[in-house]
């Protein structure tokens, strides 16, 4: 709580007579509830709880997006809707507000690097419907009575679930559909710990931080219905396990068994006694070469390689769904490190399985030749005028993502890998130019 919080209390005990008090509070999880109560003295209190659930509500989470890709499209797609995105620093801000405004959208930035006037002038804009986007750091919402925001997009991983749910909480007050998107990248954890490390809590209050962060990070992994996750988090149960209105109850996918990668996982941490985190122990599965690795001698562990096939990351992120599905659990403070649940003993005993939902894959579409040879002839003419080696314009994986996908404008072209906003800039109109040209020639196509 705010300082000026904690001391109420202690003001209406100095009152010559003790007032009826009301507390009110939006996102208070139980332990929440106990601290309101003890720090106003409320004797007896009577204690409504009105329900968590917005089911007007939609929640996504997307890992591994080109996040500045996703939201150009997204914006675009939802242009005439007033929409908030948050970012975790205000460089992030100004990169995104600068990025929209470029081209051409409805977009103020709110952050607390701004003066009063500033930020009174654009809240105010936003609550007009003159500016319809607003990209601000958690320091823009206190207050704002605005019902008509159809969406919230989250730029990166929130420090906790209280913060998460007031942020979204804010996108659908008129009981119409609101979409919460939140884009998760693993960079998110260690700035998320930097930020909590540059405040001046306490050790004890700086562990209990980090245990928030932890569950924020369950949130982004589990399989589980997303929003069966919230209420719980707040102490509400639910009966059913598929809301139909978030992107794990949503997804195609298939449910198949993967007990076997569990135990390897499992048994990895076992031989490792324990004692080391997510990564090193990701590093040890794949085979790395990882200097640490080889001087802990941990290249000799039976474990060692048996996941040589998967990335690194698609063994990290098994592991994060394994610590928010509760097989494993990680140790609080700046270093943790991963520690088997009883349900993982269970696994390795062959007592229980390990059952995930993986998503359909999506149909590449093969590249067309000609245009193909087209896209390569321009990069060849492009090349040779700058004088660098052609796959210094694009790779040739580039060109036959363009040739499979055809792009027809720069938020298309974004899409294709490789394609970044400079390169976009400087070569995307030649390249959607030839793209549209062979398109003319060949009508049929």
């Amino acid at each position: 709580f705010r300082t000026s919080y904690r001391r109420i209390g202690n003001l209406v005990q100095k009152l010559p007579s003790r007032p009826i008090m009301a507390a009110f509070t939006a996102t208070a999880t139980t332990e929440v509830k106990a601290d309101i109560l003890r720090l106003l003295g409320l004797d007896n209190p009577q204690v409504f709880i009105s329900g968590f659930d917005r089911a007007n509500l939609s929640f996504s989470v997307l890992r591994g997006a080109n996040r500045r890709e996703f939201i150009l499209d997204y914006v675009g797609r939802n242009s005439g809707w007033p929409g908030i995105i948050y970012a975790a620093t205000r460089k992030d801000v100004d990169q995104l507000y600068e990025l929209l405004a470029k081209k051409g959208f409805a977009v103020g930035r709110y952050h607390a690097g701004m003066s009063d006037k500033e930020r009174a002038q654009v809240q105010e804009a936003f609550i007009y419907d003159d500016l319809r986007v607003m990209v601000a750091t958690n320091a823009f919402g206190m207050g704002i009575d605005k019902s008509n925001i159809r969406y919230v997009l989250h730029y990166n991983l929130p420090k906790n679930m209280e913060s998460y749910y007031q942020e979204v909480g804010r996108a659908g007050r008129d009981g119409e559909p609101g979409e919460c998107v939140l884009l998760y990248a693993p960079q998110d954890i260690p700035l998320q710990k930097y930020l909590i490390e540059q405040t001046s809590l306490n050790p004890k209050r700086q562990e209990n931080e980090y245990r928030k962060l932890q569950i924020m990070t369950d949130y982004a992994h589990t399989s589980r219905c997303l929003r069966q996750f919230i209420l719980e988090y707040f102490g509400e149960k639910t009966g059913a396990n598929n809301c139909a209105n978030c992107s794990s109850c949503n997804a195609p996918g298939e449910i198949v068994d993967v007990t076997v990668e569990a135990q390897k996982i499992f048994s990895c941490i076992a031989r490792m006694h324990q004692q080391y985190g997510i990564t090193l122990i990701a590093e040890v599965l794949k085979g790395s070469q990882n200097k640490k690795l080889l001087q802990f001698r941990l290249n000799g562990l039976p474990t060692y390689g048996i996941m040589q096939k998967s990335t690194l990351n698609e063994i990290k992120d098994f592991i994060n769904l394994l610590i928010a599905e509760n097989y494993l659990k990680l140790t609080a403070g700046k270093f943790p490190v991963v520690r088997l649940q009883p349900s993982a003993f269970m696994v390795l005993k062959n007592e229980a399985q390990v059952f995930r939902k993986l998503p359909q894959k999506k149909k590449i579409a093969a590249p067309q030749p000609e245009l193909f040879e087209k896209l390569r002839q321009l990069r060849k003419e492009l090349a040779q005028h700058e004088q660098v080696p052609p796959y210094i314009i694009f790779s040739d994986a580039s060109l036959q993502e363009m040739a499979a996908l055809v792009p027809q404008d720069e938020t298309a072209l974004l899409r294709i890998k490789g394609v970044g906003e400079r390169k976009a800039e400087k070569y995307g109109q030649q390249f959607l130019q030839a793209i549209f040209d062979y398109q003319q020639e060949s009508p049929a196509i």
